[in-house]
């Protein structure tokens, strides 16, 4: 039978490469970890900033949306007692209807006189 032979310190060599490399994985882990945290924390600040700048264009927006349906009311409305004014044979209705027409028309370059202050300080800002 053969005989083999005896390496003095067989266990402490292996369970100190063993411990080098459980300590090196673990190490390597944490750092993956790190660069995935870092990445999710950058990416919701990210999210944040582009969400706060999203608000600020829909309230410009809906201040937009509001004038223009102002004006388009206005704009209905200017038809309307136009048609009323052409059909009507009175001319005391045609007065107070002009009156109507001229009240729309003021209301509507009040809404156009505000959309294009909206609009040249969003083109400016």
């Amino acid at each position: 039978m053969p005989v083999s032979p005896q390496i003095d310190e067989p266990q402490s060599g292996n369970q100190q490469d063993w411990d080098r490399s459980c300590r090196n994985l673990m190490l390597g882990f944490g750092c993956v970890l790190l660069i995935l945290l870092l990445i999710a924390v950058h990416g919701a600040l990210r999210i944040w900033v582009i969400n706060g700048e999203l608000e600020i264009i829909v309230e410009v927006h809906e201040v937009k949306n509001t004038y223009l349906g102002e004006m388009r009311d206005a704009i209905r409305e200017r038809q309307i007692f136009l048609r009323e004014m052409v059909v009507s044979d009175d001319i005391f209705d045609r007065a107070s209807v002009v009156e109507a027409n001229t009240q729309a028309a003021s209301r509507y370059l009040v809404a156009r006189e505000g959309f294009l202050n909206v609009v040249a300080g969003s083109v400016g800002g």
